[in-house]
């Protein structure tokens, strides 16, 4: 979405160069306008503009994703209490951790067209796919084993109209609005078990270390199994503003930041059972959510470029931060965020 401010300066660089190429659609724009040592075709290689021009671009993602809500606790030790009815009650004590995140590649590609009056149009794609394992023994009382498996998949496409606005000789600011479609899917698969092996055997095990009281105890988890996932598709209005300061030789600081409401459903699937010494419980939950979702998204970062006849092609290094709100529908309600560098190369035709 930055690419646009770096074809419009391109532009005004060709204007300010060579009074022949000053055209109406550009007047606001003086031809005195110093953009610094920015390198720039000679005019006689460059092409007119006043007919608008195309850019591509293709993007490398390196994100880490966070999730609130996806922590669980699982039991190391359980102290039961008898009352005077001769019921047991039991007091788990144990441990809540979250998943561990991790850094993931992904892609971003877009194209789009910029017309003379300095409107453009442009469309994005987002993929991005990230992975959390956590396995984990604990021997506090017994032989715990805890896995954790997350998955997340997110797809995400914008559709942007735009117009850049020029502040003085070195700062532009463009406002831009659209429609962004989203497709998020997660699955979170957890594991518990709790055995240890006694004197009689190799091959023999028992549940928990405790002895176990006749009456039978509450607290006699063997293992528990939980599947669960859930996905989102929405769509919805976006809008944002940006802004681009030029410090010459090709160079400019950008920032961007924008917010989107997406009206879409979710279809999640919860499912668990618990192994227990006297029996075994299951719980099954299908359900379909209709929803408002706001997603707010941030960059900032540096870009350079340079014009090679009537081609322009830009560099960019950033930082990216995208949060969607309440997104965590598996666990306890939570935002998930995507933070991390992106580097993005694109050329102007």
């Amino acid at each position: 979405m930055k690419t646009f401010r770096k074809i419009q300066i391109a532009m005004t660089l060709l204007l300010a160069t060579s009074s022949s190429y000053a055209y109406e659609d550009y007047g606001n724009i003086p031809s005195s306008v110093n953009f610094g040592d920015a390198q720039c075709c000679e005019s006689t290689c460059c092409e007119s503009t006043c007919c608008g021009k195309g850019f591509i671009s293709a993007d490398f993602l390196y994100w880490r994703t966070f999730e609130d809500g996806l922590d669980d606790c699982f039991p190391l030790e359980d102290l039961d209490q008898f009352t005077s009815s001769g019921r047991v009650e039991t007091r788990f004590i144990g441990k809540g951790r979250d998943p561990h995140f991790n850094w993931n590649p992904g892609f971003r590609i877009g194209a789009g067209y910029q017309f003379g009056s300095g409107i453009d149009v442009a469309i994005f794609f987002t993929d991005f796919h990230s992975r959390s394992n956590r396995n984990r023994k604990e021997h506090t009382n017994g032989n715990n084993h805890n896995k954790r498996h997350w998955k997340l998949d997110l797809d995400v496409i914008d559709v942007t109209i735009g117009r850049e606005f020029n502040l003085g000789t070195c700062f532009t600011w463009r406002p831009f609005g659209g429609l962004r479609g989203v497709r998020i899917e997660q699955k979170l698969r957890t594991n518990f078990s709790n055995f240890e092996n006694f004197s009689d055997g190799p091959n023999s095990s028992a549940i928990f270390s405790d002895s176990i009281s006749s009456k039978g105890s509450s607290g006699d988890l063997s293992s528990s199994h939980t599947p669960g996932k859930q996905r989102f598709l929405g769509i919805g209005p976006l809008v944002g503003l940006g802004g681009d300061w030029n410090i010459g030789k090709g160079f400019s600081i950008y920032a961007n930041a924008s917010y989107a409401f997406l009206y879409g459903r979710f279809h999640v699937d919860l499912q668990d059972s618990d192994i227990f010494l006297y029996g075994t419980e299951f719980c099954s939950v299908k359900k379909n959510l209709d929803t408002c979702q706001s997603v707010f998204d941030a960059q900032i970062g540096i870009q350079w470029q340079t014009c090679y006849c009537s081609n322009i092609i830009w560099v960019k290094l950033g930082l990216e931060h995208h949060q969607y709100f309440n997104q965590n529908r598996i666990g306890s309600y939570g935002d998930l965020c995507l933070d991390g560098p992106s580097l993005s190369i694109g050329i102007e035709f």
